[in-house]
């Protein structure tokens, strides 16, 4: 129950953070990746979470129920079809170690909340030296005035703002969002559904934002 896995920062699979505060030295180490994941995303689905942790869904929820065990989450399955959702309560916020809030879900942004947490997923699989920024740490960063992005993705030296966009926006709002980003990061990576893709694409071809990079937004993979 408490070997060490090797698990690398930033992206997919993080290491067992150091220095949880006390009542934390009980878990074991996906435990705690988990604790951290949930913090980060605020909320992740089983499936997804056995993807970040790499391994299969069984292993996945005995994570989950040890956490359960250990009063550190909440959970529910909001859809039919969907798997169940998990997030931390107050206790689990205070061992992330993240300095998190703990938050519940908001059901209507369920979709977008799944959307982001498969671009990390991507990403983590195509780059894994980058490093993803969560929205909740680009939140204490930002300049108030600034359209706050989805997350952040370091690599190379440079910082790119990352968007999983998954209604159409007006024309004005989009391009006032890219061109604020535009100024502030390196690239502006844009993870669409089919809708705002033709949008943005249409964006792109004015010419005016070398920055924007178009993407369709990532399929999920079974675990």
């Amino acid at each position: 129950m408490h070997t060490q896995a090797n698990l690398t920062n930033g992206n997919r699979r993080v290491d067992r953070p150091p220095g949880l505060p006390d009542g934390a030295d009980g878990l074991v180490a996906e435990e705690a990746v988990a604790l951290r994941l949930l913090s980060e995303q605020v909320a992740i689905p089983l499936d997804q979470l056995a993807r970040f942790l790499n391994c299969p869904l069984e292993r996945a929820v005995e994570v989950v129920q040890g956490l359960a065990d250990a009063g550190c989450v909440r959970y529910r399955r909001f859809l039919v079809r969907d798997m169940p959702w998990f997030w931390l309560n107050g206790r689990g916020a205070r061992l992330a170690g993240t300095g998190f809030v703990a938050s519940a879900p908001d059901v209507a942004m369920l979709a977008h909340r799944r959307a982001i947490n498969e671009v990390r997923l991507h990403l983590a699989d195509r780059a894994p030296e980058g490093r993803w920024v969560c929205e909740r740490t680009v939140y204490r960063q930002r300049d108030p005035e600034d359209h706050l992005p989805d997350a952040v993705f370091e690599i190379g030296g440079e910082r790119h703002a990352i968007e999983a966009e998954l209604s159409t926006k007006c024309n004005h709002e989009i391009r006032h969002i890219v061109a604020q980003h535009s100024n502030r990061y390196d690239a502006v990576l844009y993870f669409c559904g089919p809708c705002p893709y033709r949008l943005l694409k249409r964006v792109q071809a004015e010419g005016r934002w070398p920055k924007l990079v178009i993407r369709p937004l990532p399929e999920g993979k079974p675990c």
